[in-house]
C-alpha cells in the first residue's frame, strides 16, 4: 500500500514524464499591434526623412519618365508633418511586425494590377507611387542596415474600376 508521500512522487513522476502539452509561443497581443504600430513610425520616420532631404522633390522632377518635371504640374505634396527627423524617430527596439519585417529581410508590397497605357490615371501615377515607396524602403534600410527584398503581391482591381 502507498503511503501519501508515494502516492505524491508516483503523481509528481507522471506530470513529469507527460509534461505539459506547449503550444509553440505566440506574441502576446500587445507585441503585435506594438510591431504593427512601429511598422507605422518606421514609414512615417522614412517619409519624413525623404521629404527633409528633398527626394520627393527629386522623383517629381524626373516623372513621368516620358515627360520629365510634368509631375510637379499634377502631384501635390500634402504633408501632416513638418520634415524635421529629430522629432519623428525610427522605434529603436522593434517588436512583432517590424521586427519580423527586418529580421527576415523581406516585406509584400500590394500593387494593383491594371493597364498601364497614356489612357488609364494609373500611368501617371504609379511611376511616383512606387518610387516614393522605393525612397522610403531605402530609408528603413540605411537606418536599421538591412537589405529589404520587396516583393509584390498583385491586386486586381475592383469591380468598377476609374484608373
Amino acid at each position: 500500500m502507498m503511503g501519501t508521500r508515494s502516492r505524491l512522487l508516483a503523481t509528481c513522476a507522471a506530470i513529469g514524464l507527460a509534461g505539459c502539452a506547449q503550444q509553440p509561443s505566440q506574441p502576446a497581443v500587445d507585441e503585435v499591434a506594438l510591431g504593427r504600430q512601429q511598422l507605422v513610425q518606421a514609414f512615417d520616420a522614412a517619409w519624413v526623412r525623404v521629404v527633409a532631404s528633398g527626394k520627393d522633390r527629386e522623383i517629381l522632377s524626373r516623372m513621368p519618365p516620358e515627360n520629365p518635371g510634368a509631375a510637379a504640374s499634377y502631384m501635390v505634396s500634402l504633408v501632416d508633418c513638418l520634415p524635421l527627423p529629430e522629432l519623428t524617430p525610427f522605434p529603436e527596439q522593434p517588436v512583432g511586425l517590424l521586427k519580423d519585417i527586418l529580421e527576415r529581410g523581406t516585406i509584400r508590397r500590394g500593387t494593383q494590377i491594371v493597364p498601364t497605357t497614356p489612357a488609364n490615371t494609373s500611368y501617371y501615377f504609379s511611376p511616383i507611387s512606387q518610387a516614393y515607396q522605393d525612397a522610403i524602403f531605402a530609408e528603413i534600410e540605411q537606418h536599421y542596415g538591412v537589405k529589404l527584398e520587396i516583393i509584390d503581391v498583385g491586386i486586381p482591381p475592383g469591380p468598377a474600376p476609374t484608373t
